[in-house]
């Protein structure tokens, strides 16, 4: 086992979290689980329908989580991009810091792929440069050029020679304000020499540039995220590093952005500074010498209620003055300009609320959201619409229930979500489940408590497998397919217009995760929300994918495949290795993961290891050759390089042995079920198996996803 290379940024949902119908009791010991497995998404949703205290406590709770967790997902993106200019034993024991840290099982996922990606920067780092090891950022400048005037005799005064290393200090740690702050004061300070002046204002500015790169790093991740829907951690990435830049430097837009981005959660104005605007909020009345145009007292497509008028309406009899006459008037005038306005789009509007076919939905909801792109009032028009086709879809699920069949396999999928937690908890708990080949981390005597702990391991996984198997089957009746098809319809859209479309409390809230793309349903293919359904409608689509690279390496005996599956040159996949891919993918689908692409180049790197094995007889990660010494070396050599570990087995020319051998080593089983992995390959040779694992997900943009895909 060998964990390798790139560092994955996973965008994370904080579960919305609301309140619906009462309950006769909460599920606190489910969502505990959840709560200390990290499932913060299924805590949430466990609470749907739920009142009181208790509910509204274990709420608090999973916010408070979701915001700890996107503060150190937002850290350690920062710590990551920002490892370049500092030494790397710095880097690595800050990484070891932040698993050690927290209590977060992501964050410590996130946090171990991103150490392990350092260990091969810094490796990678030394060999090239092994005197320096460090990048020549703005600090290492500065203490070279001390160095030099000490070197040629140049007396430095002893304050300013603290400076320095404070100075030093400041910029390897990114703290931009304080060490500009620093170079501003001495650059200009007349008590010191023309020569320490002209050091830290030459520093300055290697400083400032490289403070503006990073802010302009932060910046764009933060607005990727804004345009990704993760208006939470795009805030939280800046605001964790605001504090290490200048306040007021335009220049420097992280706290310019930051603003923005918090303007931009508010509900309605933005809050610019026009007199309408503020009257609209109800912050502010006219004067009698304020202005009465249209254009300085109403907001775009918005009716106008100041506190002025709302006064004179709590006191009859009295005179309202002609300022608030006026304003009546406009507000009635600009009502019915809007009106007239609204009406251009109305003939869509009816086409999209009342069509009976999805040619005729999907042409009038084109015409519609062409529209809203740019204008209110379309989409005022849309929502109405899609409200009123979600009524429809409401009344016939309500038609169609009770759902007792359904809610079986909604009772089994709880027993395995609790069974897969238990499980799932041993296996990635480092300190229980530690790796026994580690000396002398691992001494002799703690190495002895291994098998123990493997048998516990061995015994959780059974107990998912027996939940598995003994699910109970329900039919899903066509004309259910078809509703819940439009409910999926209609719930990707509905967040075009800032509305989520919730099922009532009279509905299970797994109705929408449900596969209506297929005849039955057991735990295999249920979900427990839209999401978790197009996960699952993803992972069917990588199985065919799967087959459909096999086959065309087959076809090409080794040429390039036209989607790019195929990587060097490598003789096709046998049945065996295949076999092992599909076995590796069954297990993760047991235990809840996402299903695994193949890709040709990890099959050439895998297979070419194995052979080595077996040619040398040498068992283990590393070759003698230079080129291919790493694994993340090898896959580098056949074109791939996002690969990040690997497997190695010695004893077995089927596929389940070294399937059961890997599940049997602690950090080979956090391979197979490792998050953070997206593609993977099988080689053997003899009785020598490789597998490799890799980031990459370009694969993701061929998967047909049939109805799931919007």
């Amino acid at each position: 086992m060998r964990p390798r290379s790139a560092f994955a940024t996973f965008c994370l949902l904080i579960p919305a979290l609301w309140c619906g119908g009462c309950s006769p009791s909460v599920p606190v010991g489910d969502v505990e689980n959840h709560l200390r497995a990290g499932r913060l998404e299924r805590a949430s949703e466990l609470l749907a329908g739920h009142e009181g205290e208790v509910a509204e406590r274990l709420r608090g709770r999973i916010a408070a989580r979701a915001t700890e967790r996107s503060l150190a997902l937002a850290a350690l993106e920062v710590l990551v991009a920002g490892r370049e200019d500092r030494d790397p034993d710095e880097v690595l024991t800050d990484l070891r810091a932040t698993i050690s840290a927290t209590r977060d099982p992501v964050v410590r996922e996130q946090a171990e792929i991103a150490l392990s990606s350092a260990h091969d920067w810094a490796a990678n780092l030394r060999a090239a440069n092994p005197v320096a090891g460090t990048p020549r950022g703005a600090a290492t400048r500065a203490t070279e050029d001390a160095g030099a005037r000490q070197r040629s005799g140049q007396d430095v005064d002893p304050i300013a020679a603290a400076a320095m290393r404070e100075f030093e200090v400041a910029v390897q740690a990114k703290e931009w304000s304080r060490a500009l702050g620093l170079a501003d004061r001495w650059a200009t300070a007349e008590s010191v020499d023309r020569a320490v002046r002209d050091a830290f204002a030459t520093w300055r500015r290697a400083a400032y540039a490289d403070a503006l790169a990073e802010s302009d790093a932060l910046v764009v991740r933060a607005w990727r995220h804004e345009q990704d829907g993760e208006h939470e951690r795009a805030v939280a990435l800046l605001s964790g590093a605001l504090e290490r830049f200048p306040r007021g430097d335009a220049s420097i837009g992280v706290g310019r952005v930051l603003a923005e981005l918090r303007g931009s959660s508010g509900k309605g104005s933005s809050g610019a500074g026009s007199t309408g605007e503020r009257l609209a909020a109800g912050s502010e009345r006219p004067s009698a010498s304020a202005p009465t145009t249209p254009s300085s007292l109403i907001h775009t497509d918005r009716v106008v209620d100041t506190g002025a008028t709302r006064a004179a309406d709590a006191r009859p009899g009295v005179d309202a003055g002609p300022i608030e006459a006026e304003l009546a008037d406009l507000r009635v005038a600009r009502e019915n300009e809007r009106l007239e306005r609204k009406a251009v789009f109305e003939g869509p509007g009816r086409r999209l609320r009342d069509a009976s076919t999805a040619v005729e939905r999907d042409a009038a909801y084109a015409e519609l959201r062409g529209a809203a792109r740019d204008n209110v009032l379309a989409q005022e028009v849309l929502a109405e619409a899609l409200h009123g086709r979600f009524d429809d879809v409401i009344a016939q699920l309500e038609s169609a229930g009770p759902y007792r069949k359904l809610e079986r396999v909604a009772e089994h999928r709880r027993e395995l979500d609790r069974a897969r937690e238990a499980a799932l908890a041993l296996i990635f708990d480092e300190e229980r489940y530690f790796y026994p080949y580690t000396e002398p981390k691992v001494s002799g005597v703690k190495a002895a408590t291994y098998p123990a702990v493997q048998r516990e391991v061995d015994r959780l996984v059974e107990r998912v497998a027996e939940v598995w198997e003994s699910s109970p089957k329900a039919r899903l009746p066509e004309p259910l397919a078809k509703v819940l098809v439009e409910l999926t319809w209609l719930r990707r859209r509905a967040w075009h217009v800032d509305d989520r479309l919730p099922l009532p409390a009279s509905l299970p809230s797994w109705l929408e995760g449900l596969p209506h793309d297929q005849g039955e349903v057991t735990v295999a293919n249920f979900g427990w929300s839209l999401d978790e359904a197009r996960q699952l409608a993803r992972d069917r689509a990588v199985a065919v994918r799967n087959d459909s690279a096999w086959a065309s390496s087959d076809d090409s005996k080794a040429s390039p495949s036209r989607n790019g599956t195929q990587g060097a040159a490598v003789a096709p996949p046998s049945r065996v290795e295949r076999d092992q891919v599909l076995l590796t993918n069954a297990y993760r689908a047991l235990m809840g993961r996402s299903a695994l692409a193949w890709h040709g180049s990890l099959h050439s790197a895998a297979r070419g290891h194995s052979e080595y094995m077996n040619t040398t007889g040498l068992f283990g990660h590393d070759e003698v050759h230079a080129a291919t010494r790493t694994p993340f070396d090898r896959m580098c050599a056949v074109g791939y390089v996002r690969g990040i570990s690997e497997n190695c087995h010695k004893g077995s020319g089927d596929a389940e042995g070294p399937h059961r051998g890997w599940m049997r080593s602690s950090g080979h089983h956090r391979n197979l079920l490792s998050t953070g992995h997206k593609e993977m390959a099988s080689g053997v040779a003899g009785g020598y198996w490789t597998q490799n694992f890799g980031l990459d997900t370009a694969f993701e943009a061929h998967l047909d996803l049939g109805a799931w895909r919007d």
